[in-house]
């Protein structure tokens, strides 16, 4: 059996740690579990019936944006297909000093978070698609670092205090299992295994300048469109009570800073 690694273990393991240590960012101060793929159907929201994620659907958006710009950073240091140079001017969107915080853990976490799919090359269709074809098994080595990463963080996080950095409660969510959890995921693995993208990578994909997986994010939009418009009618809508936050101000993102949601 050859290397199972031929490309080398260094990013996919440095890449899978700051995963692991953004999602524990976004944990320890806001105490929700963050994931890159929940932005696609939260974003739709916007345009279909289906209500799921709407109360949240704020900051994963800007969660997503937070990945574009880790990605971006990445490519700009180590790979330089932008011309854009110069720093970067982050404007405050809400009034507050809780709201600002909340950004900035946002941004931090998801910055992170792209930063290491950027790195570890799990953007990158090629090497997924690798993977997938049992070619170079490097992506296992993203995996694992980013779930030992936040297996311990999301386990430490609660025994050290009752509640977050920012004074917020730690999100006890338990996704269940679900009729259409198995053909979704077979679903999702045939998609991914004919394009090399999921949603939270193809995100970064475009921070880095990849412009085609624009075509794969419009798929992916189309197909969780016609998901949701069909779902709608088969389900009872769900209980979108958050409790309230009274020290958080309104602003452009709405619901999230007035609502402590998961």
């Amino acid at each position: 059996m050859g290397n199972p690694f031929p490309t080398g273990g260094s990013s996919f393991l440095g890449g899978g740690l700051l995963m692991g240590l953004g999602l524990v960012v976004m944990y320890s101060t806001l105490g929700v579990k963050a994931g890159a793929s929940s932005f696609l159907s939260s974003t739709l929201t916007y345009v279909t019936p289906l209500k799921a994620e709407r109360s949240s659907r704020q900051w994963r958006l800007f969660f997503a944006t937070a990945l574009v710009l880790g990605a971006w950073l990445h490519a700009w240091l180590h790979l330089r297909p932008w011309p854009l140079r110069g720093g970067l001017m982050v404007e405050g969107v809400a009034a507050g000093g809780d709201a600002m915080k909340r950004l900035i853990s946002i941004g931090v976490g998801g910055g992170l978070f792209g930063y290491g799919l950027a790195w570890s090359g799990m953007n990158r269709p090629e090497v997924v698609l690798n993977f997938l074809h049992l070619h170079d098994f490097g992506l296992l080595l993203v995996m694992a670092a980013a779930l030992a990463v936040t297996a311990v963080g999301f386990r430490l996080a609660p025994r050290l205090g009752s509640s977050t950095l920012l004074g917020l409660p730690f999100s006890q969510e338990v996704k269940p299992m679900k009729p259409g959890t198995v053909p979704g995921a077979v679903i999702f693995g045939v998609g991914w295994g004919l394009s090399g993208l999921c949603s939270g990578a193809a995100v970064a994909g475009v921070g880095i300048g990849n412009g085609p997986v624009l075509i794969g994010l419009a798929g992916m939009f189309l197909g969780a469109w016609l998901q949701g418009m069909l779902a709608e009618g088969a389900t009872a809508p769900e209980d979108l009570t958050c409790p309230m936050d009274p020290g958080a101000a309104p602003g452009p993102f709405g619901s999230y800073f007035m609502r402590v949601c998961s």
